[in-house]
């Protein structure tokens, strides 16, 4: 088939399956299929398509319509301007944890060799931008997944960043860590356990239902951090959340008795998504 025509049926296809962003995946994947850029692609959409690369687009598209997310069918996401490589045993990266990211950042500046550890870091998106930006900065990342934690090694060999990563059942085990370091980051699971199987299908049915469980709340995991990460803080040093929806004043006052000077931040749609302190001063 012609290029052009294969989208056309593609778009239809998926827009009848429900795709909101349908001539958007489309033409991700066929991009995907045929190694080119839009450009090119406008280009020769006169052109034909070999029945190979045909029948690969058409089986893309068939899993897309069943609500696969792009990312993983072409294994891999852009976050932070960088490249990640991304399956189905991590969260597909989202740019509002890119808010994040930039407190991270802008943490980092102007201090010597900070220490920093990403709790739950799945594919590593935070861990992996923060040493790609930050070189100075010396990374670690933890997780309980070892398939998360052998992606997040592939992404930040795959960036040129240097990140040591390693396990950890965070809800049980972040007590008895010995190590201190100057920012902790999370993007923990947050979503209330009863609400995970009425979310939109690209994320109930293809994302791990282990990075996205905050137990019956939603909070599980912020209640443990805020009450054990000051132990873990060098004096001055900072903890920063990205919290779910109506969460950051709930986040924010756990944090209260431990952390001074705690901030919230809105995300893209002006919604409260970070919530960071630093720790106070010991008596």
């Amino acid at each position: 088939m012609v290029i052009g025509d294969c989208l056309v049926e593609a778009v239809s296809y998926l827009r009848e399956a429900g795709d909101d962003t349908a001539f958007l995946d489309a033409r991700a994947l066929i991009c995907h299929v045929l190694d080119c850029d839009m450009l090119y692609l406008t280009v020769h959409r006169d052109e034909l398509m070999d029945d190979k690369a045909a029948q690969l687009f058409r089986d893309l598209i068939n899993r897309r319509g069943t609500g696969e997310p792009v990312a993983q069918l072409v294994r891999h996401k852009e976050f932070m301007s960088i490249d990640f490589y991304v399956d189905e045993r991590v969260l597909v990266p989202r740019p509002d944890t890119e808010h994040l990211a930039e407190y991270a950042l802008e943490f980092c500046q102007g201090r010597k060799a900070p220490r920093v550890l990403d709790l739950c870091t799945g594919s590593g998106a935070l861990a992996v931008s923060i040493a790609h930006y930050a070189p100075h900065s010396r990374v670690f990342a933890a997780d309980i997944s070892d398939g998360a934690l052998e992606i997040c090694a592939k992404n930040a060999k795959k960036n040129s960043a240097e990140v040591t990563v390693f396990r950890m059942d965070v809800l049980t085990e972040l007590a008895t860590h010995d190590q201190t370091y100057d920012l902790i980051v999370s993007n923990p699971p947050y979503i209330e356990h009863d609400v995970i199987a009425s979310l939109d299908k690209d994320v109930a049915m293809f994302e791990p239902h282990l990075a996205l469980d905050g137990g019956e709340d939603g909070l599980d995991f912020y209640r443990v951090l805020a009450k054990e990460c000051p132990l873990l803080l060098s004096d001055g040093g900072s903890l920063a959340f990205e919290v779910g929806i109506g969460q950051a004043d709930s986040v924010a006052e756990m944090m209260r008795e431990s952390f001074c000077d705690i901030e919230i931040r809105k995300d893209y749609a002006g919604i409260e998504r970070v919530v960071y302190g630093i720790k106070k001063a010991s008596d």
